[in-house]
């Protein structure tokens, strides 16, 4: 990777707001190939277009394959079509199931529950996990999931 397409990338990352970057030694074409709505050509222009809902791509946990992101996320059909998304968790009692009509594609497991820590999840746990599981297994090739909350709660 040149200079010049490693800084271009660098500058793309950093508008993302991401803290670390991981360089590739495979290569500009191997980062392109599975993350080309992060980067830029030469002239400084994205490949792919930016989100028009959401400021930002949702965060990939699962390498194309699971994406944790809000409501902006879920409703924005350029970041749902560009990560090729089949599969929206939508855990909140105030974001409906946005695409539903548009995007008949995808599949949608809409529980109501409120976003509050007293909030138990325990007895969804089994829906939800099976859900995931059938998004992101490796023979389920074309699922991705995209986890809609609303906040993530930690502790």
């Amino acid at each position: 990777m040149s200079i010049r397409n490693a800084c271009l990338l660098y500058k793309a990352l950093k508008k993302e707001r991401l803290r670390e970057l991981d360089l590739s030694i495979c290569g500009f074409d191997k980062i392109a190939k599975n993350y080309k709505h992060h980067c830029l050509d030469s002239n400084g222009q994205y490949f792919i277009e930016r989100p028009s809902q959401a400021e930002n791509y949702p965060n990939e946990i699962f390498p194309g394959r699971l994406y944790l992101g809000d409501w902006h996320h879920a409703s924005d059909a350029q970041i749902i079509e560009t990560l090729g998304i089949t599969h929206i968790l939508n855990i909140t009692d105030t974001c409906e199931n946005y695409l539903a009509d548009s995007h008949p594609y995808i599949n949608y497991l809409h529980l109501n529950l409120h976003d509050e820590r007293e909030t138990n999840l325990t007895d969804s746990f089994n829906q939800i996990f099976a859900f995931i599981k059938e998004a992101t297994l490796p023979d389920a090739h074309d699922c991705t999931l995209h986890m809609n909350t609303p906040h993530a709660h930690i502790g």
